[in-house]
């Protein structure tokens, strides 16, 4: 459990510094050329909104892997358990 937590910790924390760079953006209208001056707008929310479900991802793994440690020990505790039980 405790390894699995890491590697569940370890994917979010990895999306926290994509997101970061993701949400600050700078382009323009300029970037977008005259023709599609318009999307600029659209295109900033959007990109606003994949930053923040990025952030979701982030807190959410975090929290999974603090559940997974915080069971580890359940576990760990009925393995020994049950292998004194099977060693009477």
């Amino acid at each position: 459990m405790g390894t699995v937590a890491g590697k569940v910790r370890g994917a979010g924390e990895g999306t926290k510094a994509s997101s970061d760079k993701i949400a600050q953006t700078e382009m323009g209208k300029q970037d977008f050329g005259k023709a599609h001056e318009t999307a600029l707008t659209g295109y900033q929310t959007g990109i606003q909104k994949l930053a923040k479900c990025a952030q979701s991802f982030v807190t959410a793994s975090a929290d999974f892997a603090a559940r997974l440690e915080a069971s580890k020990g359940g576990y760990e505790w009925v393995e020994s358990e049950n292998t004194q039980k099977v060693s009477k």
